[in-house]
């Protein structure tokens, strides 16, 4: 789930590092509009880049389902992500199982009907997710990633802005 980034420190985190951002641009280019293009740009691509980031830091856990469940990871997990193996080890897409098994199985995916066949011809479904123990790692990992340059962008502002202008 989304969660991850919503509570927290993360949402103080993200409102420091967009307000020091947009101080930082404005004391260099003394311009507002400008100044309020590269915040913007600067915080979509922060934000962008944060989006896949917590698949790095830490090894998400993973879970192999060789029969039928609700759901394979816990409710209050990041997901990472999912795919399908057969016996081997393959990786498969669900689009990839879904080809190979329309004969013996049908094409209907919703149905448990369907998840016993594909378990039954040697495919399992994998999920990788990160538990909800790793919250307080994470909301500081990302808090620093995103605290450090802003702090640093803003010394570089308030030197700027109090050097004496000749």
């Amino acid at each position: 789930m989304s969660w991850f980034r919503v509570v927290g420190i993360m949402p103080a985190a993200w409102w420091l590092a967009a307000f020091v951002l947009g101080m930082a641009t404005g004391a260099l280019f003394r311009r507002t509009l400008p100044a309020m293009a590269v915040t913007l740009a600067v915080c979509a691509s922060a934000f962008f880049g944060l989006l896949r980031a917590p698949a790095f830091y830490a090894t998400p856990e993973r879970v192999v389902q060789a029969t039928v469940m609700d759901e394979p990871e816990p409710d209050d997990s990041l997901h990472v992500t999912s795919y399908w193996i057969d016996g081997s080890g393959a990786k498969y897409t669900a689009q990839d199982r879904e080809l190979a098994l329309a004969g013996p199985c049908g094409t209907d995916e919703t149905t448990k009907k369907y998840a016993k066949c594909s378990f039954s011809h040697g495919y399992r479904q994998v999920a990788e997710f990160h538990p909800a123990d790793r919250f307080w790692q994470f909301q500081w990992t990302e808090a620093g990633i995103l605290l450090i340059p802003a702090l640093s962008l803003g010394g570089l502002a308030v030197r700027r802005t109090l050097r004496p202008r000749i």
